[in-house]
């Protein structure tokens, strides 16, 4: 019965021991894959910010060239528009004036 007590306490203690290693490593494996996690997190918020710095930079370029493209429409459809309104003025004084100069000539032929 004793020998049976002995290795009950000394089971105990070895349980005791392995419960405590057990714990002490996991404590200890917890904080290192919580510094790991810290330094992943510094590295995807780095990543992140460069990411969201060059697509800032694509959409300022493209936002540029879509101006320059719409000042260059802009310029295109005043112009069209100024020689439309050349054209229409042509083709509405240039008849008046073809009839002023026959009416001038019929005048000085039978003047």
């Amino acid at each position: 019965k004793d020998k049976f007590v002995a290795n009950m306490i000394e089971c105990r203690s070895q349980v005791q021991r392995l419960w405590a290693e057990t714990v002490n490593k996991q404590q200890r494996l917890s904080e290192e894959s919580r510094a790991r996690l810290a330094e992943s997190l510094v590295a995807l918020r780095e990543e992140v910010s460069v990411d969201l710095a060059e697509a800032r930079q694509s959409l300022h370029d493209l936002l540029a060239t879509w101006r320059g493209n719409l000042a260059a429409l802009q310029d295109m459809c005043v112009k069209s528009l100024r020689d439309s309104q050349v054209c229409f003025t042509c083709s509405t004084q240039m008849p008046q004036e073809a009839v002023g100069a026959l009416c001038t000539a019929s005048e000085l032929i039978s003047g």
